[in-house]
């Protein structure tokens, strides 16, 4: 007999089987017998070929394994094949039994698929909550830093949820004042050059906001004189 673990259905309490000790161990038997996978056996000098289910074997030998007599074997085979939890079929001196619905519920790995897809929308859910806590934590660091933007370069831009996301992603790596110096050091960079004499700044939040590069350029205040971005 194979190696290895079944699965087991709690509907069993409500079936047959339940009710009686001795159809309880013969149907789990029959179901640790099973082969996991497709098969090819040899009884005697005859190949046969197994499906994923079935089991070979001869009621004597069933009956030594179980510890029951022969015909309480029998008759409990008959049960269990009335009502449809096996089949069998005679071949010569032995006999198949093939497990009825036996991929329901023993098929471990939609089963583990399915823990793995549960773990992880867990994981994403949780990756969620903590993207949307950090973005919380900076909100009203940003709302600040909003009006030191608009009130240094005489804009008018709101907070919306898009920039504060842009933002609290910025802050992962970068201080409030790497942020504000990257601005202000693009801006004078861009008077430098005759885009931005007029006293109007060019470049949206969004421009410096969208990657790190863009902060990591312009934080640095040798770039005011080495072009625009």
């Amino acid at each position: 007999m194979e190696e290895g673990y079944i699965l087991i259905h709690r509907k069993i309490l409500e079936s047959l089987v339940w009710t009686n000790t001795k159809a309880l161990k013969i149907f789990l038997y029959c179901i640790f017998r099973a082969n996991h996978k497709d098969a090819d056996v040899f009884m005697g000098r005859k190949k046969v070929q197994l499906k994923r289910g079935q089991f070979i074997s001869s009621y004597p030998h069933m009956a030594e394994d179980l510890g029951l007599a022969m015909s309480t074997v029998y008759y409990w085979f008959d049960v269990l094949e009335a009502e449809r939890m096996i089949e069998r079929s005679r071949g010569g001196s032995f006999t198949t039994v093939t497990v009825t619905n036996y991929d329901k519920y023993q098929n471990v790995e939609r089963i583990l698929e399915r823990r793995k897809k549960g773990q992880r929308k867990v994981e994403e859910t949780d990756n969620t909550l903590k993207h949307e806590k950090h973005i919380n934590t900076y909100s009203s660091e940003f709302t600040e830093f909003i009006g030191w933007y608009n009130s240094t370069f005489g804009k008018n831009f709101t907070p919306t949820v898009n920039r504060r996301k842009q933002y609290a992603v910025r802050r992962k790596t970068y201080s409030e004042e790497d942020i504000r110096r990257a601005f202000t050091n693009l801006s004078e960079s861009a008077y430098h050059l005759g885009d931005n004499k007029d006293g109007r700044f060019y470049a949206t939040p969004e421009f410096l906001l969208r990657n790190d590069e863009q902060i990591d350029k312009w934080r640095d205040e040798k770039n005011i004189w080495g072009g625009g971005a």
